[in-house]
């Protein structure tokens, strides 16, 4: 009895000894499966990473250059507004008549209806003295631009120089005199609008 309780205990041993083998071997098999499992999610993770980095890096180029894009047609839309009004000033600021000075809708007028408020009170020191030479003299002037060009420009300000040809006559002329002006405009813009800052003649 003794040999065969001998036996039986080594078999059993023996029998124990494989499965716990073949336990261990399963759980090497789990752990390479869940180390590949872990590698697998830890490069997609990586790529998705990777893929959401560079859409943001495309977006904010895009916004960027829309950005920028913006910016260009805002400062050339301010340089077309500046030059158009430019040049209707320019013609205001060059014309007058004597049997009408300051009537609605003469140039005078309109210089006054387009300026800052400090052009404006320079501008009716300007009328003041020249007002009573031009009734005197019976004088007229009419002025034509015919080229203008921005020096400098803000979105508040802009310098402008403008080339003017202007026509004049009065009690003293046989005959219409003409005479090229170059001068130089400053413009405010307020509001939205672009107004008469002051006016430069070079000397």
């Amino acid at each position: 009895m003794n040999v065969e309780q001998d036996l039986e205990q080594e078999e059993t041993a023996a029998g124990e000894g494989g499965s716990r083998s073949r336990r261990l071997l399963r759980r090497l098999d789990l752990s390479a499966l869940v180390r590949r499992y872990e590698l697998t999610e830890l490069l997609a993770i990586a790529l998705a990473l990777v893929l959401v980095a560079a859409l943001i890096f495309s977006v904010v180029e895009l916004a960027s250059k829309s950005s920028k894009v913006s910016s260009l047609e805002k400062l050339d839309s301010l340089r077309t507004s500046a030059m158009q009004a430019a040049s209707v000033y320019g013609v205001y600021l060059s014309s007058y008549t004597y049997t009408n000075l300051n009537g609605p809708g003469t140039p005078w007028a309109e210089v006054d209806a387009h300026s800052t408020p400090a052009y404006r009170a320079k501008f009716d020191k300007t009328k003041a003295s020249l007002g009573a030479l031009v009734q005197h003299y019976k004088a007229t002037a009419k002025g034509t631009v015919k080229a203008e060009g921005i020096t400098s420009i803000t979105p508040d300000a802009a310098n402008v120089l403008l080339y003017i040809v202007q026509t004049t006559t009065n009690s003293t002329q046989t005959s219409p005199r003409t005479q090229p002006l170059v001068v130089q405009l400053l413009l405010s813009r307020q509001k939205g609008k672009w107004l008469i800052g002051d006016l430069i003649v070079p000397s």
